[in-house]
């Protein structure tokens, strides 16, 4: 199913990108306390709660899905999630060296079809590296 990601800026500009093809975003790395199941916030005395790595984006990032259920709400929080290390500790995973600061990620993002994903649209990570200077 063709998807397409739109970084939506100032001034009515736009960056199209495809989901689930290689995109670059530029923004910060947080380690972000939340709840989790069962109600993912709707009952936080019963819910889990959860921490997670996510970047955070200047702009909102909406992905649009053509021909499809699946709803993404623009966001400027995504969940990271790194493929293989999924058992590792947080400290352990890549995001823990690049805490709080400004970095370029290169990956494939997806619009969520659960809660358990925790932003309406995550990423895959690649790589994360420093910014670049222009």
């Amino acid at each position: 199913m063709p998807f397409l990601a739109i970084a939506i800026r100032m001034q009515g500009q736009s960056i199209s990108r495809s989901v689930n093809k290689p995109i670059s975003l530029d923004g910060t790395i947080r380690l972000v306390h939340g709840f989790g199941p069962p109600g993912y916030g709707e009952s936080p005395k019963q819910d889990a709660h959860v921490t997670y790595w996510a970047v955070e984006t200047e702009v909102p990032l909406a992905a649009i899905a053509d021909q499809s259920d699946f709803d993404c709400i623009p966001t400027k929080r995504l969940k990271l999630f790194f493929p293989g290390l999924e058992l590792d500790p947080l400290m352990k995973l890549p995001a823990a060296k690049w805490k709080d600061q400004r970095v370029t990620i290169h990956g494939k993002i997806h619009c969520a079809d659960t809660a358990g994903e925790m932003t309406s649209i995550y990423m895959v990570v690649e790589n994360i590296e420093a910014v670049s200077k222009h």
